[in-house]
């Protein structure tokens, strides 16, 4: 009786792997942000709390990205609630059509219009440019083409993404500030309402603003190995590159 949860819970994820082959990757993911999260909080008095809220915060998202993708279903819109996220699900799909050489098959019986319009356009070429044909799209292509149409795993990773975000601002702040400064930023920055929100759909905003929060992460790391100086110009250099 003692790991009958765990037994319940591994068949729930099975069965559910077969509406959603992405959902194992993204448990695996997940099993392994909160081994990570531990061993860096081992000697933190507040290491079950941490954690505790981003459990809660992860499993509030993946609820809400299910049930995102099936009212949107169940209300003929598509594969997500987001007009964004349906027009890069639809290249997402198209591409990986391409790069597969084979049809997707859509589990929402629902095919995005703009992956039959990029058909009739492109006629088996991969779009380089154009609305909403961006790299975000190329990476949900890239999704696609490993498990095939699932819309769900892409919110749940962005759902993850959100999660990573919030603790790397932790131990950003927690280098930075203070140990209180760390905490009061990890529950914003998961509970924030506009960024639970972008985290549930199948918009870029969750990578762009994890990417944002790694490159400041990484920086601040790098600090610690180089003068001042050579930190500013170095950052400076990639912030003009990054607008040009």
């Amino acid at each position: 009786m003692k790991y009958l949860w765990l037994l319940l819970l591994v068949l729930v994820i099975g069965l559910w792997s077969f509406f959603s082959p992405g959902t194992l990757a993204v448990v695996f993911l997940t099993a392994g942000l909160f081994y990570i999260l531990k061993l860096n909080l081992k000697d933190s008095p507040d290491r079950k709390m941490i954690i505790t809220i981003c459990m809660v915060a992860i499993g509030l998202r993946f609820i809400f990205a299910i049930a995102n993708y099936y009212f949107s279903c169940f209300s003929g819109l598509g594969a997500d609630l987001a007009g964004d996220a349906r027009a890069y699900s639809g290249t997402g799909q198209y591409i990986a059509e391409v790069v597969t050489n084979k049809p997707m098959e859509n589990i929402d019986n629902n095919e995005p219009a703009w992956a039959v319009s990029l058909r009739n356009i492109y006629k088996g070429f991969i779009p380089s440019g154009g609305y909403r044909i961006e790299n975000f799209a190329k990476y949900i292509g890239l999704i696609y083409s490993v498990f095939g149409y699932d819309p769900i795993a892409v919110k749940l990773i962005n759902s993850l993404l959100s999660i990573f975000t919030g603790i790397l601002l932790f131990f950003l702040m927690k280098d930075m500030f203070s140990f209180v400064s760390a905490k009061i930023a990890l529950v914003m920055s998961i509970f924030w309402p506009s960024i639970f929100l972008w985290s549930v759909t199948g918009t870029k905003d969750s990578l762009i603003i994890f990417l944002l929060v790694l490159w400041v992460f990484t920086f601040s790391k790098l600090r610690k190995y180089i003068g001042l100086i050579e930190f500013s110009l170095l950052f400076g250099m990639l912030l003009v590159k990054n607008y040009m």
